[in-house]
């Protein structure tokens, strides 16, 4: 699912935009969790859980798995991809084609701030 539309790309934002899906997100990057221990973990209720997890399930960086009664949550490693794809877009072209010259090279040029 490549996301190229700005649509895609604010929904992606607004679904990172959130302290407890940030959270989220780093729990499941290291296993799978169902809702109630991700609740658990982060230390919310298993509703905001839901939640949460509905979100980034519809901004797709998570996926879910029935397995028993239980529904288990992944992180997309290729959603995760993605993300980074899109995040190296919004660097102006200039950056792009020099990488991280332009950048050292800008923050050498900055005049010093004032110590206050």
């Amino acid at each position: 699912m490549e996301r190229t539309s700005p649509e895609d790309a604010v929904e992606l934002f607004r679904a990172l935009g959130d302290p407890n899906r940030l959270k989220i997100l780093r729990l499941l990057s290291e296993r799978a969790y169902c809702v109630r221990m991700i609740a658990e973990h982060v230390g919310i209720s298993q509703p905001a859980a839901s939640q949460h997890l509905r979100v980034l399930r519809n901004a797709g960086l998570v996926e879910s798995e029935k397995r028993g009664y239980y529904v288990h949550y992944s992180v997309r490693p290729e959603a995760l991809g993605e993300c980074a794809k899109l995040v190296a877009s919004l660097a102006p072209a200039k950056a792009k084609r020099r990488g991280t010259k332009a950048s050292a090279r800008s923050r050498a040029t900055q005049r010093p701030r004032p110590k206050a």
